[in-house]
């Protein structure tokens, strides 16, 4: 099976760019059964940058352990990255420079 790396913060949380060390944001609506659909076709890996413990605790709160592999603070080899903070390389240096300028993520749209 392939990995898929996983963001937490405004992926499967409702963050909104107000960051609390050991407060993690409510679970995004939807967030359950977009994991569920991953997991049955991939191993999930969640990175974040919050402590690894803050994170697990979390996941178990919200009944979403089960379908979590491991998680992490380092991110490794995966088949995609999910992140809202994130731009995909095209092959043009110049449209990545435009996108890195203009870039805000979804939920400063």
């Amino acid at each position: 099976m392939k990995t898929i790396l996983l963001d937490l913060d405004g992926v499967l949380n409702t963050y909104n760019g107000k960051y609390e060390e050991n407060i993690i944001p409510p679970l995004k609506t939807g967030a359950e059964e977009f994991l569920q659909q991953l997991a049955a076709e991939y191993i999930v890996v969640i990175f974040s940058t919050r402590k690894e413990e803050l994170v697990e605790l979390w996941l178990k709160e919200n009944n979403l352990d089960k379908y979590i592999n491991r998680v992490t603070n380092t991110k490794v080899p995966a088949f995609v990255h999910i992140d809202d903070r994130c731009i995909v390389f095209n092959g043009n240096y110049q449209d990545t420079i435009k996108k890195i300028k203009f870039f805000k993520p979804y939920w400063k749209k």
